[in-house]
């Protein structure tokens, strides 16, 4: 309850004593907690391991408190394994200390937050992130090319999830020759 759900003590020591009949400490709790946390370093290590060495990863941070201090989750992940590091720097210094990057040479999946690209890796930027941008263009601009490119990016990643990751070389070629012109109607549109 207090890790996974972030319900904070006084309220697991209450729903334990009221709920359930335990009339447990909340240091109890909070011992508990770091008794586990000790026994999780060697999966961090096993973690950043996998990370470091991993073909691709997906990167993010956002904000969050602790103890009424801003903080940043910083988050490196993939389908297998997921880390999350929490620290009072966004940038390099707080992606540094959590020890995945700097040693990172696959491809980066991100946002385009500029920290990134201090990393001597490959970077793509997230189509999810472009989306949302785009449907900003379309909400408070009403920028036509912008709709296109949010219909053409979702066309693209049906017909690669459909083609197993990729599509053929012709196919590649008819949707860069799209986007090419949905680029070319929006710097007209949107100089």
């Amino acid at each position: 309850m207090s890790q996974f759900q972030l319900i904070p003590l006084a309220r697991v020591h209450d729903y334990l004593s009221d709920q359930m009949g335990l009339p447990v400490a909340k240091g109890s709790i909070s011992n508990w907690n770091y008794a586990i946390y000790k026994k999780l370093e060697f999966f961090e290590i096993w973690a950043k391991n996998k990370l470091i060495h991993s073909y691709l990863n997906n990167v993010d941070e956002t904000g969050i408190n602790i103890n009424g201090k801003k903080h940043w989750l910083h988050c490196v992940g993939n389908e297998e394994v997921t880390l999350f590091h929490a620290d009072t720097n966004r940038g390099k210094k707080g992606m540094n200390r959590m020890g995945v990057l700097p040693y990172y040479k696959g491809i980066l999946v991100h946002d385009h937050w500029k920290s990134y690209f201090y990393y001597q890796c490959k970077h793509v930027l997230c189509n999810a992130h472009h989306l949302r941008e785009l449907e900003s263009a379309v909400e408070l601009y009403n920028q036509k090319w912008a709709k296109k490119m949010q219909l053409l990016l979702i066309k693209m990643n049906v017909a690669v999830d459909k083609a197993g990751g990729a599509v053929s070389k012709k196919r590649a070629k008819a949707f860069q020759k799209s986007y090419r012109k949905i680029i070319a109607d929006g710097e007209i549109e949107c100089p």
